[in-house]
């Protein structure tokens, strides 16, 4: 059952590239599949794998649109388990809206729960949400989770390298 106390925490980075005025973005997630549980050999384990990027692309503040992307993990938990997977504030320190940072510039974006990008993913905090994974399917199948970010539309920084780090945490 999710909130037992037990969890897994993996360190990952957002991070841009600018071109003139046109920023390419991706969002990095660099935490490894061995990050695990630490519990004896009967205990349950859970692992965290297969980290996509959200890479959004070229966002260009003149297109009048979000820029949106998706990027993924899977989580495997042997025996199967209930779990919730909650992702920080990172360097803005709240979630609405999350920043991306290069000195002293910051550009607004966000991951949220849903292809709709209505529920911001957090850590339950200000209004954010966890995503809640129930007890299903055979025992070490792993579900894959799906990370939906955006750029809003309209955002004037300077080019360049702009960067984020966030902590995703498995409680199980």
């Amino acid at each position: 059952m999710a909130g037992q106390g037990r969890s897994i925490t993996g360190v990952w980075s957002a991070g841009m590239v600018g071109v003139c005025r046109r920023l390419r973005a991706v969002l990095c997630l660099a935490a490894s599949a061995s990050m695990m549980a630490s519990m004896s050999a009967a205990a349950q384990q859970c692992t965290i794998q297969n980290l996509t990027p959200v890479a959004f692309g070229v966002y260009d503040p003149t297109a009048g649109v979000p820029d949106d992307a998706t990027g993924s993990f899977r989580v495997r938990c042997s025996p199967r388990s209930s779990y919730s997977a909650s992702i920080s504030a990172g360097a803005a320190g709240g979630f609405f809206p999350r920043t991306l940072v290069q000195g002293t510039d910051t550009l607004a974006y966000n991951l949220f729960r849903e292809a709709a990008r209505v529920t911001v993913w957090g850590n339950g905090a200000g209004g954010s949400q966890v995503v809640n994974v129930a007890d299903s399917g055979p025992p070490g199948n792993p579900v894959t989770l799906t990370m939906f970010g955006r750029i809003p539309a309209g955002q004037w920084v300077a080019a360049g390298p702009y960067q984020d780090t966030l902590v995703l945490t498995i409680v199980f």
